[in-house]
């Protein structure tokens, strides 16, 4: 028999049936092909399937209802040798040659294949044909099957390319941790010495750049972060109008004065759940996919609306959400667009059609790990020539659902309480006990979870807050601050980590019901976390 194919769908009884019947020679009775073939047409029209009846040179022999039902092809355009026709160019030399050797060795042939509409499109089809024998064992005629299996395909590659983003995730998860603490200390210390130098001193614009470049690798990091869904996020209420409003002017100077940018928004649209900085990012990266798309000017049309997704425009969808009301954002140029060979791959981490250079190839699967962590809902239409449109849809949210909006832009002052810190990667501690010691705090400092318990036991003095690390050697952040609360009831706790937000969770550290700073961070978001903290010390922190 002719080798299956590794996502062969289960082969219906009539073919299993009619395949003995060619194998055995037992062919011979009209009564018993002609039932067979009865069987074949009763499961094709419960199915997305044609069943077929060719001579031994694979010349269709009559008339085949289902495939009229299926491609919309009349009976002439099939007759005799037509339809192979219809078998896309790609693939017919491939179809051919299957059946050639089908014929040679008179086997069962099965193969997948493009087959044409009649309104010219195309879909993935699996052909079957079994032989059947006359009476001297000779090939008589082939009895088979057409199905339609795009749908199948669809999912399969969807599975794929979810498959790709999990592992380059788990590699960025991977990484995470090392990178963020290297860059802690790099954009940390860069800080601590601008602050400390005169501007006219000539090393001023060295500290400068290193800071701007560890502000690019942080960039990078949160990026990566994103895409593997690691990075911890925090979702308030948004109105997507105000947020498309505020970056217009950004989007403006980014894509250039040759590239007209236009912003229609829907009134009173209901407001979404979402990480403002998220979509933002979103915003940004499809502008700049845009713009690369069209290097001799054109248009960029970013627009909002309310829209209903129907069961189908779920399925069409990249990344699929529940039918229903969802609040749209649509991102459109008249670029150069892009063919389905680069559309099934745009979403892959480094994967770019730009040259050396001109991009890391992470702005579009940025915007996949996004939307697929937010729980929205997303589309992409695309043909060489004429541009391409994203849309993007999230479920509209009511205020009850949303964690209340933090006050923002408390004034930063000195502190005089005692931080216990403890953090396992020595110019991680040290850098942040610089930070904390020239703001005024006094800091006891550990290497373990064990060296923290013997510090909080020897000394009697209130310990105001624990700045623990999560993920370390021996003892978890989680199980040092269950332990030190034991005795210490009031302590409050900041937890650090630069792994991400999955690594924390399995670690039992729920970021949205304790304080949590991931790296890197700078001296001054380490700082106003930690006067956040003190200022609510007579609330409740964590279970």
């Amino acid at each position: 028999m002719a080798r299956r194919s590794s996502r062969e769908v289960p082969r219906p009884d009539a073919a299993r049936d009619a395949e003995q019947v060619a194998l055995t020679g037992q062919g011979t009775a009209e009564q018993t092909l002609r039932q067979l073939q009865e069987r074949y047409r009763s499961l094709a029209e419960a199915s997305a399937q044609v069943v077929w009846i060719a001579d031994r040179a694979g010349l269709v022999l009559e008339d085949m209802p289902d495939w009229r039902r299926l491609t919309g092809q009349q009976p002439h355009e099939i007759r005799g040798g037509g339809w192979i026709d219809a078998v896309h160019p790609d693939d017919r030399g491939r179809f051919c040659d299957a059946f050639d050797e089908a014929q040679r060795t008179v086997t069962p042939f099965e193969l997948e294949h493009r087959l044409r509409l009649a309104d010219g499109s195309y879909r993935h089809f699996l052909t079957r044909g079994v032989p059947v024998l006359a009476e001297d064992g000779r090939l008589r005629e082939w009895v088979g099957t057409c199905a339609d299996i795009t749908e199948r395909r669809r999912l399969e590659e969807q599975l794929v390319q979810v498959q790709k983003m999990e592992a380059v995730g788990r590699l960025a998860g991977g990484i995470a941790h090392d990178f963020n603490n290297l860059l802690a200390v790099v954009t940390g210390y860069a800080e601590l010495s601008l602050k400390a130098t005169d501007p006219e001193d000539r090393r001023h614009p060295q500290l400068l750049e290193i800071l701007r470049a560890g502000e690019r690798g942080c960039s990078l990091t949160r990026q990566l972060l994103l895409f593997s869904r690691g990075q911890v996020v925090t979702p308030r209420q948004l109105l997507l109008n105000e947020v498309v409003l505020d970056m217009e002017t950004m989007l403006r100077r980014l894509i250039g004065e040759d590239v007209e940018l236009r912003t229609v928004v829907s009134p009173e649209l209901p407001p979404i759940l979402a990480d403002r900085g998220h979509l933002e990012q979103i915003l940004l990266n499809l502008a700049v996919n845009a713009r690369d798309a069209m290097p001799h000017g054109g248009t960029l049309l970013i627009e909002t609306g309310c829209v209903e997704l129907t069961d189908a425009q779920v399925k069409q969808s990249v990344i699929r959400a529940a039918p229903g009301p969802h609040v749209m954002l649509g991102v459109t140029d008249t670029g150069d667009g892009m063919d389905a060979e680069t559309l099934a791959h745009i979403f892959e981490p480094f994967y770019s059609t730009k040259g050396p250079g001109a991009g890391t190839g992470l702005g579009l699967a940025t915007v996949y790990g996004i939307m697929e962590q937010s729980g929205g809902a997303m589309h992409v239409y695309s043909e060489p020539g004429w541009g391409a449109s994203f849309k993007l849809y999230w479920p509209p949210t009511s205020p009850a659902e949303c964690p209340p909006d933090e006050a923002g832009g408390r004034p930063m002052r000195s502190g005089a309480e005692r931080v216990l810190l403890v953090e396992d990667e020595p110019w991680v501690r040290q850098l942040v006990r610089d930070v904390l010691e020239l703001n005024g705090y006094t800091v006891l400092a550990a290497s373990s979870g064990q060296e923290a318990l013997e510090i909080s036991r020897g000394d009697p003095r209130p310990i105001d807050v624990l700045l623990t690390d999560v993920v370390m050697p021996g003892m978890s952040g989680r199980a040092l601050a269950e332990t030190i609360r034991a005795s210490r009831p009031k302590v409050r706790t900041i937890f650090i980590s630069g792994y991400t937000d999955d690594a924390v969770l399995r670690r039992g550290v729920s970021t949205r019901d304790a304080t949590y700073l991931q790296k890197p961070f700078t001296p001054v978001e380490l700082t106003r976390k930690l006067q956040e903290v003190l200022a609510t010390a007579d609330q409740p922190q964590w279970p």
